[in-house]
């Protein structure tokens, strides 16, 4: 009771899902970034074989693309929140 889950996805194929199976849940926030040192913007490398999508560049890319990077302190700060459980 009273907890909000904030979700954090990178893979813009992997957050749909996410935002799908978090619509109706009001406490729920879905966010597709990466958190990382610095705020900023990373290569994001997509590949549709097994789970090899990541900030490292795999050895097969289907795709790759930018996407946002925040601190994990920048994020809660956009969210209004001080403090989290993980």
């Amino acid at each position: 009771r009273g907890a909000r889950v904030v979700a954090i996805e990178a893979d813009r194929r992997v957050y749909s899902v996410l935002e799908r199976n978090l619509q109706g849940h009001e406490n729920a926030s879905t966010h597709n970034l990466a958190i990382a040192a610095e705020n900023g913007t990373m290569t994001f490398y997509s590949s549709i074989q097994g789970a090899d999508s990541s900030l490292v560049r795999p050895d097969v890319v289907d795709e790759d693309y930018q996407i946002r990077a925040a601190t994990l302190s920048t994020l809660l700060d956009e969210l209004g929140l001080d403090r989290v459980d993980l």
